[in-house]
């Protein structure tokens, strides 16, 4: 028999991703499938496919060359302070790349780039190298205290000599004036006068002088909270996809609810800070021994405030009290590596904070722990949407900071010693560690780990192949420990793998997307003709997506292509030798005969079927049902 298939281009994609999926001996999440199958944007694991430089749908941009330090004045000689030449290079260059040639530059003063589109360069980590004799704190003083009262240079926690620095000059657009759930993708607004489609708005929301915002962004499970004090906010930068009355329309979900008790509005966002990157530089302190928690005085690398889209590149720290803070939306960390050679205090520490976190949507990836900071990676202050992928440490540390940091992805990571995985700070009565559906995915370590207890965070967290030797609890409404070998886990990488179902998705999902990749496909298939044979059961199959294209679109140039391969073999079943691959010629003719009902189109198939030739592994009965099963026309012959 033969039988009229359904083939479209989306079908073929999503066959070939399943095809991509499938491997031997792996395993998959129930909570993701092999290709996302399993995933909904209301279930419990989040959407992190937005993370990184331009939503990962852009790669880090290689910026031309631009002008050298060393034409300010820079002697790179590791004697001269160099910090006057980088500061006017700063405030000459206005766009472009400002290269550090290799040498080794002594900086003793902030530098800060406030400017979109400002690169700075080196040459490479061991070959461009900052050194930095002297603290923050001496430079520009700027003491504090912690949650307990003790005296604490404020850049124990932030700060750097580096900074990038803008604002997103966030106004209201709108009021949202009805609540939606977490996982929709539009809201109501009370004026679409200030909105247009494309804009990237700002879903705000602030919490109640009774914490019921982030006792929600802990899924109702947040432990004491009262020194939050009502400054819980919540922030999702979502770019409007279209616009109907009142409701505008997102490309993305909304990573929690809103509801009208927590004010929420539309802001602006319009960073003045974006294409700003650090990249190919050494940054190094002294050699001078750590004195614990809370001693920093400003050994601080790299600051990022307030701005988006930007980058730190291929950058190496060397006896840093802190490698990086990262704030803003959007940024890119690549290729990171902590190292010192400090003598460590009682902790087997060598710093306070290793990269450090806040705003939303970050990627930090590919970077490289050899040594022991009190909190490796901090994530905290309701910070939410970053992915920590693909890096490994000597015995990571995933800090989670409490204030409800929300919907954060630890994706292939090798943890090494496994001796403090879950090891956080932060202080007192400020919520739980870990937030609402905090993701733990493919994560390796020498020695086994277990859930962690209760203080660490909510049941709504995701641990999913977590070095471990328990069993897996699987509650869909509860605790989801999924215990996997990470070795065995597919896909290893879940911020990888979502970005690529939502790119692949964004290419394909659209009518004009669809047809173009359609017209594309078949034109390579035309110019790049099987060179074996142009009439086999391959060639048939390729054909039957040709038939449906035409009935899809009635694009006559379909019918014509179809119509010249008939003639040119002339109606013939195909070159094989089995009667099952021998007829899938015959699926197209049969549909263009249904077309133009010319029986000179099928008769070679009905002769050949009618043979009983040996081999054909058909019956001449099968001629019969040709003629009385076949389309009304088909029958006539």
């Amino acid at each position: 028999m033969i039988i009229r298939s359904r083939v479209t281009p989306l079908s073929i994609a999503t066959g070939l991703l399943l095809i991509a999926a499938v491997g031997f001996g792996t395993e998959h999440s129930a909570l993701w499938g092999g290709h996302g199958e399993k995933w909904t944007p209301e279930s419990r694991l989040p959407d992190f496919s937005f993370a990184g430089y331009h939503c990962g749908e852009k790669s880090l941009p290689v910026v031309p060359p631009g002008v050298s330090v060393k034409d300010f004045g820079a002697k790179g000689d590791g004697v001269a302070d160099d910090s006057q030449a980088f500061l006017d290079a700063l405030a000459k260059v206005r766009s472009g790349a400002i290269e550090v040639p290799a040498g080794r530059y002594r900086i003793t003063r902030m530098i800060e780039i406030t400017c979109p589109n400002v690169v700075l360069r080196g040459a490479g980590p061991d070959r461009s190298v900052l050194f930095f004799p002297t603290p923050l704190n001496d430079i520009k003083p700027n003491w504090g205290a912690t949650t307990t009262g003790l005296r604490t240079s404020n850049y124990s926690w932030s700060g750097g000599f580096l900074t990038l620095r803008g604002s997103f000059g966030s106004k209201t657009l709108a009021g949202i004036v009805a609540d939606a759930k977490r996982g929709n993708t539009s809201v109501r607004v009370s004026s679409v006068r200030q909105l247009r489609v494309g804009q990237r708005v700002d879903v705000f929301q602030s919490d109640t002088a009774e914490n019921t915002l982030a006792v929600h962004l802990y899924s109702g499970d947040s432990g004491p909270v009262r020194n939050l004090k009502g400054g819980t906010r919540a922030s999702l930068v979502s770019r409007i996809t279209s616009i109907d009355g009142d409701r505008i329309h997102l490309d993305r979900p909304l990573r929690c609810d809103v509801q009208a008790a927590w004010h929420p509005r539309l802001r602006s966002f319009e960073p003045t800070v974006t294409e700003s990157g650090i990249e190919n530089l050494g940054f190094e302190f002294p050699s001078q021994p750590y004195k614990g928690h809370f001693t920093e005085l400003g050994f601080n690398a790299i600051g990022f405030y307030e701005v988006a889209d930007c980058w730190v590149r291929n950058v190496r720290t060397r006896n840093a009290d802190s490698g990086l803070f990262i704030g803003g939306s959007f940024n890119t960390v690549q290729g990171v590596v902590l190292e010192s050679q400090r003598a460590h205090d009682n902790q087997n520490c060598v710093g306070h904070h290793g990269i450090s976190l806040g705003g939303g949507d970050h990627l930090v990836t590919d970077f490289d722990f050899r040594n022991r900071y009190i909190h490796d990676i901090t994530v905290s202050h309701h910070c939410s949407g970053n992915v920590c992928s693909h890096g490994r440490g000597v015995d990571l540390a995933l800090d989670h900071h409490g204030y409800a940091p929300y919907e954060n992805l630890f994706t292939d990571l090798d943890a090494g010693g496994g001796l403090r995985l879950w090891k956080c700070g932060g202080g007192a009565n400020l919520g739980k560690h870990c937030g609402a559906r905090g993701t733990f995915w493919n994560i390796r370590a020498e020695r086994p780990q277990r859930y962690p207890d209760k203080r660490f965070g909510p049941l709504s967290m995701n641990l999913v192949a977590v070095q471990t030797d328990q069993p897996s609890e699987k509650n869909p409404a509860g605790k989801w420990f999924e215990a996997i070998d990470p070795r065995k886990l597919e896909p290893q990488n879940l911020h990888k793998a979502q970005l690529a179902r939502r790119l692949a998705t964004n290419i394909i999902s659209t009518k004009d997307n669809i047809l173009t990749m359609m017209h594309k496909v078949n034109a390579y298939q035309l110019e790049h003709p099987w060179k074996a044979t142009d009439h086999n059961w391959i060639r048939g199959t390729y054909y039957t997506g040709v038939m449906a294209a035409y009935h899809a679109t009635k694009d006559e140039r379909y019918l014509e292509q179809a119509m010249r391969w008939g003639v040119q073999h002339q109606w013939q079943p195909g070159t094989e030798h089995s009667g099952g691959n021998k007829l899938t010629c015959g699926q197209t003719w049969i549909e263009l005969h249904a077309i133009k009902k010319d029986p000179e189109m099928i008769s070679p198939l009905i002769k050949w079927l009618d043979s009983g030739k040996p081999n054909t592994r058909t019956k001449p009965a099968s001629a019969t049902w040709l003629r009385t099963k076949a389309p009304p026309a088909t029958a006539a012959a």
